[in-house]
């Protein structure tokens, strides 16, 4: 004798609990139920958003992204969560060129509202440019991490990537300053370093 709205938050309320205790997959059995009755449409749209979630919590992400796609579609992603989530399902999934789309949209967002994107979103991006070979794209990302997160790491991957694109005096200076600052820590990088030294006519 329920209502279909009642049946619905009962799903819900169940999916909820579930994922509280950590139990993915009956709490997306759950939420699944959920969307099937007819709910008010915004408890619709906050169903597929907290699905979505729970598919990424259980590495669902093919189904993760169905969910959150489809969110998006009808949803504001103001603080770019959404968007990130999205991508990193793309990119679980290898699709990186949507992945980066996403991770653009998501930084965008934070850095418009005079916020600064966390170090992991921006390494998630410089990462997927990696992957399709965007250099360009993804020197301008590693700049971006070493304004905000100076680490090591950073220094050599933008080294890394000047050496890609051939921009040998880019590698150059960004490896010798990474050497200034202490962050060669073995044979390989001291070896490049030489090298490229060599071949600037730097003996």
């Amino acid at each position: 004798d329920n209502s279909p709205y009642e049946n619905g938050m009962v799903w819900s309320m169940l999916g909820y609990l579930h994922y509280q205790n950590g139990d993915y997959k009956p709490s997306a059995q759950a939420y699944e139920k959920a969307l099937q009755f007819d709910i008010p449409p915004q408890l619709a749209q906050d169903t597929r958003r907290i699905l979505g979630q729970v598919y990424l919590a259980d590495s669902e992400y093919a189904k993760a992204a169905v969910h959150l796609d489809r969110w998006l579609e009808q949803g504001q992603d103001s603080s770019g969560e959404i968007n990130i989530q999205l991508a990193r399902c793309y990119y679980q999934t290898r699709n990186y060129p949507r992945a980066a789309k996403h991770l653009n949209a998501g930084i965008g967002l934070v850095e418009a509202s005079g916020g600064r994107p966390k170090e992991e979103w921006l390494a998630l991006l410089q990462s997927t440019q990696a992957q399709i070979k965007d250099a360009r794209e993804r020197i301008v990302t590693i700049k971006r991490l070493l304004t905000w997160y100076p680490k090591a790491e950073y220094w050599l991957a933008l080294a890394n990537a000047y050496g890609q694109q051939n921009q040998m005096p880019d590698y150059l200076a960004t490896l010798s300053l990474a050497q200034q600052k202490g962050l060669l820590t073995t044979e390989p990088q001291y070896v490049s370093l030489a090298s490229v030294f060599y071949e600037q006519d730097v003996p």
